[in-house]
């Protein structure tokens, strides 16, 4: 598999000889999942669930219908909320440590 990343010439092997370096594209995607997480996190500490409503056909006989509206909720524990905002942390950090 090859290597991405620019090519530069070495000064401390001599001026003909090329190396790698990490174009930093690596680090700048860490950094973009730690801040994706860490606004997760706090957007679920904010907002602790949601709600949508549905709306079912109770009675269908010909021209009478009869519907009613039925309400769906997905809640998040608070505790969830930190755990993604401290690992967007622990990422973000990391990702920054690499450089």
């Amino acid at each position: 598999m090859p290597m991405v990343g620019t090519i530069r010439t070495s000064a401390r092997r001599g001026s003909g000889r090329l190396t790698r370096h990490p174009s930093g594209s690596f680090l700048k995607q860490m950094t973009m999942v730690g801040l994706a997480l860490m606004i997760l996190g706090g957007v679920m500490l904010a907002y602790t669930g949601f709600t949508w409503t549905t709306r079912e056909t109770v009675i269908d006989l010909g021209p009478l219908t009869a519907t009613a509206d039925k309400e769906h909720s997905v809640t998040f524990p608070p505790w969830l909320g930190v755990v993604v905002l401290v690992g967007g942390l622990v990422v973000l950090v990391g990702g920054s440590r690499r450089s």
